[in-house]
């Protein structure tokens, strides 16, 4: 198994970034549609017994979401 990090590429493969963090309060109404989207995303992997603990399986997930409505609305 090979592991890269975006770290290793920066420079040659991808140009140079910075990563910025920030801390934004939500609108009660942006809290309200994070939750909403954040469950349908959490019940789909309950729903299928998918567990995203790797980056291997959140790439399988990105993948069937090509030929899977509700991954893609996931």
């Amino acid at each position: 198994v090979y592991r890269c990090e975006t770290e290793d590429l920066a420079g040659r493969y991808l140009s140079e970034y910075t990563l910025h963090r920030m801390n934004v309060a939500l609108t009660d109404e942006e809290k309200v549609e994070y939750e909403k989207n954040y469950n349908v995303f959490k019940d789909y992997l309950a729903s299928r017994g998918i567990r995203l603990t790797t980056s291997v399986e959140f790439q399988k997930f990105v993948m069937r979401s090509a030929r899977d409505r509700d991954a893609r609305q996931a």
